[in-house]
């Protein structure tokens, strides 16, 4: 039978609005922030994506694998994401979490941080000179610096922290439902959330971000799955499946896509997962 690509969609998110993911860390779905009380002058908005009028029709990607790099099969991949010509990555878990910088873009020295042993490390971006990161449960934000790593503050984050990317004038973070929050990228302040659905149907389970070319795209979590979210009205447009992307033998609770890095300035994608024995760089490409 043929799976339109909006069945296959909720098929790779669970298959219905409130099925519910394995209990792992980062695999119960999380309840949506509670509002916080934010300044006076930070105004709050939140977005209700407009109904399509009839079936909307998403655009359905595969892959074509450019080149593949090593990566740690121990590194619990939370966030992926270029900054200054070097690709950068956070890890989680208690005891394992940490700040990676690669080599594989060129001549950049690699560099590895620990985060505290507490800490449950996530999604991460830069903003200037600054790493800005997640933390899972810990109900805060970390920054660090660029290139040295070393810490420079933190910031309180309302609810579970998932993935987080920017797009330019502001931090968009996902916490595992099918919610998008904004947060001003000098104060740290919620300024609005954005609902994500696709023929008005939710999308759950948002885990890692990255932005490109005026999208949000977003792991699903626990599948080989990437949407493309339009970050005005929280439409999906379309989904990217890399389905044996990680042919091998691997767990399929831990060992899922979770990484999206792309530089603007080479035009290169990558995408990894986590304990994934290898970064790749991919070419998305429309499904025939």
């Amino acid at each position: 039978m043929i799976l339109t690509a909006f069945a296959l969609l909720l098929a790779a998110c669970g298959g219905s609005e409130t099925a519910t993911p394995a209990a792992t860390p980062e695999a119960v779905e999380a309840p949506a922030p509670a509002e916080s009380e934010a300044p006076a002058e930070v105004q709050k908005t939140e977005v209700q994506a407009p109904k399509p009028a009839g079936p909307q029709q998403l655009e359905v990607y595969t892959y074509r694998v450019i080149n593949s790099f090593p990566h740690g099969t121990t590194d619990f991949t939370q966030g992926l994401f270029v900054a200054d010509g070097a690709l950068y990555e956070t890890t989680g878990r208690i005891g394992q979490s940490a700040l990676i910088r690669h080599d594989i873009l060129g001549d950049t020295a690699p560099a590895r941080r620990a985060l505290p042993a507490d800490i449950f490390g996530e999604g991460a971006v830069a903003v200037g000179d600054r790493i800005i990161s997640l933390t899972w449960r810990d109900g805060i934000g970390l920054i660090h610096d660029l290139e040295t790593f070393e810490p420079e503050g933190t910031f309180p984050l309302e609810g579970e922290g998932w993935g987080l990317t920017s797009d330019g004038e502001r931090l968009i973070v996902s916490n595992g439902t099918n919610r998008l929050a904004f947060l001003d990228p000098e104060t740290y302040q919620p300024t609005g959330s954005l609902t994500v659905s696709a023929n008005g149907k939710p999308v759950p389970r948002l885990n890692e971000l990255e932005y490109i070319d005026g999208e949000v795209w977003a792991n699903i979590w626990q599948t080989d799955v990437i949407v493309r979210i339009n970050p005005e009205t929280g439409i999906v447009s379309g989904f990217i499946d890399l389905s044996g992307l990680y042919a091998d033998n691997r767990d399929p609770r831990d060992n899922v896509l979770n990484g999206i890095a792309w530089d603007p300035e080479s035009e290169r994608l990558f995408v990894t997962g986590k304990n994934w024995p290898q970064i790749h760089e991919i070419e998305v490409i429309p499904a025939e």
